[in-house]
């Protein structure tokens, strides 16, 4: 598979958003095929949301595992703050249902140990010499 469990470990997790965001998009569509959804425009407009947001989280946690990517490392970050934040909205509101809740704490919990395994993932690209610091030193020594 790849030499860096890290990374890999990041690919399964950000497989794992993904897969559960395909899901909803599939609830979704059935909610707007049998005639549940009430306003469709919002619903096809989650739906395409859905599944676009998927494919970039998986393209990009594959460009982590093949190249160790900073700005794959950035954008992976950037989405589980925007989940982090949307589970914590979720957990904080007076109506949400037992099963929005316990979704929205695993979302967050999920969100938490992608962010750790990326920050060693990058840690270790670092004291490795992968880093972006140090292939700009090697080129200032040329």
């Amino acid at each position: 598979m790849t030499s860096r469990p890290l990374a890999a470990a990041v690919l399964v997790a950000v497989g794992l958003e993904s897969a559960t965001l395909l899901a909803a998009a599939a609830w979704m569509v059935v909610q707007i095929v049998s005639g549940d959804s009430e306003a469709i425009g919002t619903a096809i407009g989650l739906v395409v949301f859905a599944v676009a947001l998927a494919a970039v989280l998986v393209a990009v946690a594959l460009r982590l595992v093949r190249a160790g990517s900073g700005p794959a490392r950035a954008t992976i970050v950037t989405w589980q703050l925007v989940q982090a934040g949307s589970a914590g909205m979720i957990i904080g509101a007076a109506e949400a249902s037992p099963a929005a809740l316990v979704g929205a704490w695993l979302a967050a919990a999920l969100a938490v140990v992608v962010v750790v395994l990326v920050v060693l993932d990058a840690w270790r690209a670092f004291r490795d010499g992968e880093g972006v610091a140090t292939g700009r030193q090697a080129m200032r020594q040329r």
